[in-house]
């Protein structure tokens, strides 16, 4: 008694392109309905979550949603708990520091170490790999745009991007690309991963 549920849905952009037979929106409908069981009706929690940031930011900013939730950003770990984490497991704190240099405080990145230090080239080269293969799939011209918008990260590690529509389709493939990530509660831009930016610093 006096417990409500908690309704948890993932990966909630795989619901974007479904519409009902009436033609409206799938995720309006249900936009509406979790408003009514939350806020009007305090039946339930919902809690949704994206990897696609932009689709976050399109559906918080829906006036259904913008005074009746509120988003939150799961990030990596920064270099401090990434640095306890790795020392923690054995890891002296010089190498410990050197590997958030690196790859930065994602999990994946921080197991796959963990499990054998010489997968921390490996990743470097895989992601080398995986921006050069992109950049060679793309016409001359658009290769250009891409790197000149790229280069600011040279010095910078985010950007704020806001408002602004210069080159805001490019920034918009970038995200989807995995290459850089848009964070909707600031509307910062940066790369995907500190490994990504270290890429970025090195390829373009």
């Amino acid at each position: 008694m006096g417990k409500k549920p908690v309704i948890v849905i993932d990966e909630l952009q795989m619901l974007k392109e479904i519409y009902t037979n009436g033609g409206r929106g799938l995720l309006e409908k249900l936009f509406n309905f979790f408003v009514t069981i939350t806020k009007s009706k305090h039946l339930a929690q919902v809690i949704c979550m994206s990897s696609d940031s932009l689709f976050i930011d399109e559906i918080y900013n829906n006036s259904v949603l913008k005074k009746t939730s509120k988003f939150y950003l799961f990030n990596s770990f920064d270099k401090k708990t990434t640095v306890e984490w790795l020392v923690a497991e054995g890891i002296n704190e010089k190498t410990a520091k050197r590997v958030f240099e690196k790859v930065g405080g994602e999990c994946w990145y921080l197991q796959e170490y963990l499990k054998d230090p010489e997968n921390l080239d490996e990743m470097i080269k895989s992601e080398e790999s995986f921006f050069e293969f992109y950049l060679g799939g793309l016409e001359k011209a658009k290769m250009k745009r891409i790197e000149a918008f790229l280069s600011v990260f040279k010095k910078k590690e985010e950007i704020s991007f806001g408002k602004r529509t210069t080159d805001i389709d490019l920034m918009k493939e970038l995200v989807k690309e995995e290459i850089l990530f848009y964070d909707p509660n600031s509307k910062g831009v940066k790369p995907q991963s500190r490994l990504m930016l270290n890429v970025l610093r090195k390829v373009v």
